[in-house]
């Protein structure tokens, strides 16, 4: 689940700041949080931190807080990174949901990823 504040959810001058610039999170600047672990941070570093997860060739993003494993889902991803980003992700993901369920290969030959469907 992802929280994404609006303007009347963002926090006012209450000490929070983000966890990797550490500028302080005020109606100034806009900031998200993920819903299960509400780690506070602002949307460019949130931007920063998936895309450089994603090319790493990492599928599995996590919130950027120290020790925290919550992952972050599509829906933020999306609304987060741009679309070039976003596309890499996308096509990562798929192709190791297809890898480690067992339904693909890749052909030797022609070096082309094939579903089992297509064999």
């Amino acid at each position: 689940m992802v929280f994404i504040p609006t303007q009347y959810q963002r926090s006012t001058s209450c000490g929070i700041h983000c966890g990797i610039c550490f500028e302080d999170l005020d109606d100034s600047t806009l900031h998200s949080a993920l819903l299960p672990c509400r780690h506070y941070f602002c949307n460019e570093c949130w931007s920063r931190h998936i895309t450089s997860t994603v090319r790493e060739g990492s599928v599995h993003v996590k919130c950027p807080e120290y020790n925290c494993d919550r992952r972050v889902d599509n829906a933020f991803i999306m609304a987060t990174v741009d679309f070039e980003t976003y596309l890499l992700y996308e096509s990562q993901l798929t192709e190791f949901t297809l890898f480690s369920t067992g339904m693909a290969s890749w052909c030797p030959v022609s070096r082309y990823l094939l579903s089992y469907s297509e064999l």
